[in-house]
């Protein structure tokens, strides 16, 4: 049964597979497996966004929160509906924050508008050892362009010359294109 939600999710069923969680598995679903898929289906369909909240909650008083795979959803979800604050908040209680983790968060900011918080968060994630892939660059670059930061987006530029570990890309060279 939970794959089957899982499922759903996939394919972009979202309102069917909220359905079938409210339905039937929230009753006796005891693992945290399912709830990152859950999420997504909340921040994807928008007249869910109350059971994202209550979700969030339960994962809170449930301690389930210590995982990231289901704080990153949650950082999405707040995306999604356009709140940094709680998203930024979550992201300040990990325990254990990954690359997806500070992707999440920066992306946030980037979707919503706050393009110096994403510059300053992208910096922050890479001294702390974190490698960037070439998409949130890419997303980084335009960052730089609306904020008119073009000495930075030339500093940015610079990652993959001077980094080994960062790859190269279609997005990336794109996004460096369109800077220039």
């Amino acid at each position: 049964m939970h794959q089957h939600v899982k499922d759903l999710v996939l394919k972009g069923l979202y309102d069917q597979a909220l359905a079938l969680y409210k339905n039937q598995l929230h009753l006796h679903a005891t693992s945290t497996s399912i709830l990152p898929s859950v999420i997504k289906a909340c921040f994807h369909a928008p007249t869910h966004r109350f059971l994202g909240l209550q979700l969030h909650c339960n994962v809170l008083k449930s301690g389930s929160g210590l995982e990231s795979t289901i704080s990153n959803s949650i950082i999405s979800m707040y995306a999604k509906f356009q709140d940094t604050q709680l998203a930024r908040q979550v992201f300040n209680t990990m325990l254990q924050r990954d690359s997806i983790s500070w992707n999440s968060m920066i992306n946030c900011y980037i979707q919503n508008g706050y393009y110096v918080k994403s510059l300053e968060m992208f910096r922050e994630m890479y001294v702390c050892g974190f490698v960037p892939k070439p998409e949130l660059i890419a997303s980084v670059l335009s960052a730089c362009v609306q904020t008119g930061n073009f000495r930075l987006g030339r500093g940015i530029h610079a990652l993959p010359i001077v980094d080994g570990r960062i790859e190269n890309s279609v997005f990336l060279s794109t996004a460096l294109v369109d800077m220039y």
